[in-house]
């Protein structure tokens, strides 16, 4: 039943109106152009907070009136500190190293060439290697029993400036401070030493 014209409304005015059932929300009933009675449609949301997951979470809100604020939690801890190194949590990049060690025996016998850092020359040097150890070494000793009541130690260490570590030997309290470009990566240590033989390998550094 369309609703009388009398009062002022007039079908010309009820001509101006444009609204559909899309347009009004549901269980609200309004005046049609033709002046009948017409419900509206449009479904209620409530407000709600979200949690961040793993997963992408959608609220659905298409078509919908929206009673409510959406609140997305934050969380204190989602500091660069608590994330580790080269991973980013929502925008966050880690910053945070988790380290790693090897106690290694490896037995040498071979040589190979390892350039000198001060005057660039290349000299074969007996060497002590591991591979795959999973992270990036930031210093490592290889120590070496002569036997005699002697223990040399080669201790090298990763220089992030100059891409270099640093060759020291030490034998009866004598001491070689000279530097070799060595190996320092997490697929493949490898430092020259001062012997053959067979040299205990210590290794620390991050993932």
């Amino acid at each position: 039943m369309s609703i009388p014209t009398w009062g002022g409304l007039s079908k010309a005015k009820l001509k101006a109106v444009t609204a559909g059932a899309g347009d009004v929300l549901k269980g609200k009933v309004i005046v049609d152009a033709n002046g009948n009675p017409l419900t509206g449609v449009i479904e209620s949301g409530e407000g709600q907070t979200i949690t961040p997951t793993t997963a992408a979470q959608t609220v659905s809100c298409n078509g919908k009136y929206m009673t409510g604020d959406i609140k997305i939690n934050g969380d204190s801890n989602l500091v660069a500190a608590n994330i580790v190194s080269g991973k980013s949590i929502f925008g966050v990049a880690g910053n945070a190293r988790k380290y790693g060690f090897i106690n290694k025996w490896a037995n040498t016998g071979s040589t190979a060439g390892f350039r000198d850092v001060a005057d660039k020359a290349t000299y074969n040097k007996y060497y002590v290697e591991a591979a795959n150890i999973g992270f990036t070494p930031e210093s490592c000793y290889a120590i070496y029993n002569t036997g005699n009541g002697t223990v040399r130690v080669t201790g090298y260490i990763y220089n992030p400036y100059t891409y270099f570590g640093t060759y020291v030997v030490a034998g009866d309290r004598d001491y070689k401070a000279t530097s070799y470009a060595g190996s320092f990566s997490s697929s493949l240590l490898r430092i020259p030493v001062y012997t053959s033989g067979g040299n205990n390998i210590l290794a620390a550094g991050y993932y």
